[in-house]
């Protein structure tokens, strides 16, 4: 199945995937997270199965330039590393297909999270990304479920 037939075909089993790799340079090794219910293989790298959900930033002018993200970290090991960290997090969003977790389809998006809000349990926020806006500075749209039909 190709990337533009598992968006648009009316139903389909392809399953679309957001990866997500949070980095500092203090830290030892990155969180790397996959919206999955199990782990993935990308790139010989392992991403670990989460409940996360990131909505893509609004791309008109007058819009909030960021993304907003939401991660249920259920044994709370990543919001004691996020919690400890005092300046920018980068962060890097890519989509795949589970049937082909090696080949990104859509992204790397970069970004950096510069705070969060942590609860037990939870981490939230916002993700600027400049270089989406940059590419699509003219485009008068948001991006939304109907036009695209694979965000989740």
């Amino acid at each position: 199945m190709t990337w533009e037939s598992a968006l648009h075909d009316e139903t389909t089993g392809e399953v679309v995937l957001t990866l997500v790799r949070l980095s500092h340079a203090s830290w030892v090794d990155d969180i790397r997270l996959v919206g999955n219910t199990e782990d993935l293989e990308h790139l010989g790298e392992t991403f670990e199965a989460a409940e996360i959900s990131i909505s893509l930033p609004d791309q008109a002018d007058d819009r909030n330039p960021s993304m907003r993200w939401t991660y249920v970290d259920y044994d709370g090991a990543h919001t004691a590393q996020v919690r400890e960290t005092n300046d920018e997090i980068s962060v890097e969003i890519s989509v795949v297909l589970a049937s082909d977790p090696d080949t990104v389809n859509s992204g790397p998006f970069d970004g950096e999270i510069r705070s969060a809000t942590l609860a037990p349990g939870m981490i939230s926020g916002e993700i600027t990304v400049y270089p989406v806006l940059e590419e699509l500075a003219n485009v008068k749209f948001r991006f939304n479920t109907i036009d695209y039909p694979g965000l989740t």
